[in-house]
């Protein structure tokens, strides 16, 4: 995976059922499998991925008394600087004795102000330029819908 991060310098996000602890108290039991959880300490260190913090409940997986963290989500420092405001959350349980876990944007689920376009902007000086240059220059390190947020995020503190 390492190899796969290094050849392709994008934001990374991984997420799932890694099946391994990293610490005593990630377990009901208090066990660690020493062997285990250096290798994975190992992997997350060499990849250079830093671990989302779950919110609600620890636990991710169950089985009778047993519970332990072993559905993570790690991303590298350029995704948590392009996506700032992501969070990790589980949901309940079902079919599995794993929990799934959801990863979404804060902003985007409490009601992220949408972009409003004011008439009188029309009159503003440098308008067409400000639109022209920053849409079609501008703001080329983000993907997808977040670039689109972004750059309307932009266009409208220069326009203010």
């Amino acid at each position: 995976m390492c190899i796969l991060k290094h050849a392709f310098p994008i934001p990374w996000l991984m997420v799932g059922d890694f099946n391994e602890t990293l610490n005593q108290i990630d377990r009901s039991s208090g066990y660690l499998h020493i062997k285990g959880s250096s290798a994975f300490r190992n992997f997350l260190d060499s990849c250079h991925l830093i671990e989302y913090q779950l919110a609600g409940s620890y636990f991710t997986w169950f089985r009778n008394r047993l519970m332990s963290k072993l559905d993570r989500a790690f991303s590298d420092e350029s995704f948590l600087l392009q996506f700032s405001n992501v969070m990790l959350h589980r949901l309940p349980r079902e079919m599995s004795y794993h929990c799934p876990l959801l990863v979404f944007d804060c902003l985007l689920e409490s009601g992220y102000s949408p972009f409003k376009f004011l008439d009188c902007w029309l009159q503003f000086p440098n308008f067409k330029n400000i639109i022209k240059g920053f849409w079609f220059d501008g703001c080329t390190a983000f993907l997808g819908r977040f670039r689109f947020i972004k750059k309307l995020s932009f266009v409208a503190a220069q326009l203010r």
